[in-house]
């Protein structure tokens, strides 16, 4: 089983006007959002196991993934109560 961490917490800022309350990864594109565009990826390149990081609207995001069985994956939520960022050291 390969796992993937997905980090879908972003407000989507900057597009506020366009987005109204939307969370950034729910942004449509092609006719369905962009994070739905990156389970799929994830499944075809054998990931099984995905992970969201979410905090904006995460209630909007886990109630259009549910568990993941529509894509054939697991997927778990790890809410964060205050956007906590990604910090990268080399």
């Amino acid at each position: 089983m390969k796992q993937a961490v997905i980090l879908a917490g972003g407000q989507g800022t900057r597009l506020r006007d366009r987005l109204a309350d939307l969370p950034k990864p729910m942004i449509p594109i092609g006719g369905k959002p962009l994070l739905e565009h990156q389970v799929e990826l994830a499944k075809r390149y054998g990931f099984s196991d995905l992970v969201f990081f979410v905090h904006y609207r995460a209630d909007l995001i886990e109630s259009y993934f549910g568990n993941g069985a529509k894509w054939g994956v697991d997927i778990r939520f790890i809410v964060e109560r205050e956007p906590l960022g990604f910090v990268l050291e080399l």
